[in-house]
């Protein structure tokens, strides 16, 4: 039954790519009981999307998906500390790779909620995120390439990004732009209450599969916002709902206090949740990196390689690919800067 959950929580991406890509997934998935169905001049049942989600649940795709959204208990995830020996594995490469001190250096004007042991936890909560690879993958440059895209794509969803700040502004020291992320721990502009940021409600009609699927909280009688919160800007119910599922064991939890995205460790898990988790038809930000996804002829005709280049595609794809977009350029440049800083090899 989880795994059949799992397949209808990766969902939500669906309806935001009216692609060929999304037809062929929908097609390749689902319609060999549709076809079936359709022949007896019969709909399908709960039951004939049941049995072929189990059917999917034991092919390899999904089992290797399984494993790189699997967590560790938040108990576990609560006994993290920079230093402590008794950190996951995971958490420990991270730290060889990236101190305090450095933690500092990077994000030097940082919201203070941001801070680099909620950092650790969140990558604590993904095993599959700088795991130790047995097969001839390198994890220690895996994990280098993992830091500096969510680095790049940090800065650009909560960077300051302001070349002609006043540093006597700042907490600290003047940085380059590269060096001005994880500074709005919310969307800007956006309040829980009030009338901004309402476009962030129009998923909530229970009559929508959206809002049936991913039950929107209320506050005051309206419904909650889910603009964007954390680093990685995490916005819309049907976000909130599988994150929600994925931290808690059921969607209400953060449907009914998005506000805890923004002012608990959540705020770095949502990145590390959505870094983990494929967004079909696209394959998730970690398989890219690590190479578990590898394009095939079609992909490579239409320039799609794994690399910094197609995280974006899966974070934002629809806005920013395609053509040559401001966001998109500015992600490439935080991502080479950091890459440089964290001895990442971008040269192949």
């Amino acid at each position: 039954m989880r795994s059949f959950i799992l397949i209808v929580l990766l969902a939500p991406a669906i309806q935001m790519e009216r692609s060929e890509l999304t037809k062929k997934f929908v097609k390749i998935f689902f319609q060999p009981f549709i076809d079936i169905k359709l022949q007896r001049n019969e709909l399908p049942t709960r039951e004939d999307a049941m049995k072929r989600g189990e059917e999917l649940s034991n092919s390899s795709i999904i089992n290797i998906i399984k494993e790189s959204v699997a967590t560790i208990d938040s108990s576990t995830v609560d006994q993290i500390t920079p230093g402590c020996s008794t950190n996951p594995d995971n958490v420990r490469l991270v730290e060889s790779l990236l101190s305090l001190a450095q933690w500092e250096y990077l994000f030097p004007i940082r919201n203070p909620s941001y801070s680099y042991k909620r950092f650790l936890q969140a990558i604590g909560k993904f095993p599959s995120v700088c795991k130790t690879y047995t097969d001839s993958r390198d994890s220690d440059q895996i994990c280098r390439k993992t830091l500096a895209t969510m680095f790049a794509h940090f800065t650009q969803e909560t960077g300051l990004r302001d070349p002609y700040a006043n540093p006597d502004t700042w907490r600290k020291k003047d940085a380059e732009m590269w060096r001005q992320g994880l500074v709005h721990l919310t969307e800007m502009g956006c309040e829980e209450e009030g009338d901004s940021c309402t476009q962030y409600s129009k998923a909530c009609d229970p009559n929508t599969w959206q809002g049936n699927a991913w039950p929107c909280g209320k506050m005051s009688g309206k419904w909650n916002k889910y603009y964007g919160r954390g680093a990685k800007q995490l916005s819309h119910n049907y976000n909130y709902g599988p994150f929600s599922y994925a931290m808690f064991g059921n969607v209400t939890k953060l449907l009914e206090s998005p506000s805890l995205v923004a002012s608990s460790w959540l705020n770095f898990a949502s990145a590390t949740w959505f870094y983990t988790y494929p967004q079909p038809p696209k394959p998730s930000m970690l398989h890219v990196i690590d190479c578990t996804w590898v394009p095939n002829e079609k992909d490579k005709q239409r320039g799609l390689e794994s690399g910094f280049g197609l995280t974006t595609m899966v974070m934002n794809g629809g806005i920013e690919c395609g053509r040559e977009t401001t966001q998109a350029m500015s992600r490439q440049d935080y991502y080479r800067k950091f890459a440089e800083y964290l001895n990442v090899n971008i040269t192949g």
